[in-house]
């Protein structure tokens, strides 16, 4: 497991969320094992210090879930072909409407490589 320091400012938030975009930009099976390590690393800490600095409250499912996506460039269709959910169920999330289950917590969690406590 990669050791990096935690964020405790926004130029670290910047240059965090700039390695990211960079680890992602390469694609998800290309990265080795210490890049993906660092990219899970990366994401949870991100979440912690926005969780920390902009919110009291935690990040809305709806709102984590479309991040998600974006940052992925991937489209709520193309999650419920990967995950084997119902599309109308995901945009349901997106919506508000629904709530995620744990096991479709962990499922979309391990699709975007982030632990599955980001939905909580």
């Amino acid at each position: 497991m990669i050791e990096t320091q935690r964020i405790t400012t926004d130029a670290e938030l910047d240059q965090a969320i700039k390695l990211v975009n960079e680890l992602v930009d390469r694609g998800f099976d290309d990265l080795t094992s210490e890049q993906d390590d660092l990219l899970r690393t990366l994401t949870d800490q991100i979440e912690a210090y926005e969780t920390d600095r902009y919110s009291d409250e935690p990040i809305p499912q709806a709102r984590m879930l479309r991040s998600l996506l974006d940052n992925k460039g991937m489209t709520p269709s193309e999650l419920a072909a990967e995950t084997g959910t119902d599309e109308a169920a995901v945009l349901s999330v997106l919506d508000g409407g629904r709530t995620l289950s744990e096991t479709e917590k962990a499922t979309i969690a391990q699709v975007f490589r982030v632990g599955p406590e980001v939905f909580d």
